[in-house]
């Protein structure tokens, strides 16, 4: 038992240490604990990661994201693009300027499949899971699972009771602990 504990306390201090690691790194200011992020990962400094957030290899992260708690994004994740003004016809599109800048928010327990496209300025619902290769073009409401060019809703993850259940959970103001991306 004495092992287990002594093992325990090594993990989460190399956790910590990743965290530290990565916060540097990629020069994020806002940043939870016990963040994972893969290699060759781009990112954008102001970009807020919640605790227990997973980003996967090759993702790209676009400025104005928060990704709430418990989520992970799969490989090659996109979070990009919507940003080009491209009805003026009296400019080629590289110099008709952009708009304002949206925000895109990822709600907790969401799981993002591999090189999935978020556009920018889209919600993505609690506990929502998004098919492999989707693009995300419009929100997408909590606990559903949406995939397809464009993601479209196939069904609910949950139903009434157990989305209940799962709600609170993850609302806690503590964190849960469990065996994470391991």
């Amino acid at each position: 038992m004495k092992l287990k504990v002594f093992f325990n306390g090594i993990r989460n201090s190399v956790r910590k240490f990743r965290c530290f690691y990565w916060a540097k790194r990629y020069g994020l200011k806002n940043i939870g604990i016990n963040v994972l992020l893969s290699s060759n990962v781009d990112i954008d400094k102001n970009t807020i990661l919640r605790d227990y957030v997973f980003i996967g290899p090759g993702c790209i992260i676009g400025a104005g994201v928060e990704i709430d708690k418990y989520t992970m994004l799969g490989p090659g994740v996109k979070i990009i693009g919507n940003d080009h003004v491209y009805n003026n016809c009296s400019l080629p599109i590289i110099f008709s300027g952009r708009p304002a800048q949206k925000n895109t928010y990822i709600g907790r327990d969401v799981w993002i499949g591999a090189n999935s496209v978020v556009m920018r300025g889209i919600s993505i619902g609690d506990g929502a899971i998004i098919g492999a290769g989707s693009v995300v073009t419009k929100h997408v409401e909590s606990y559903s699972i949406s995939c397809g060019v464009p993601a479209k809703h196939i069904k609910n993850r949950f139903n009434f009771e157990n989305k209940n259940t799962q709600f609170k959970i993850i609302s806690q103001s503590n964190n849960i602990s469990g065996n994470y991306c391991e």
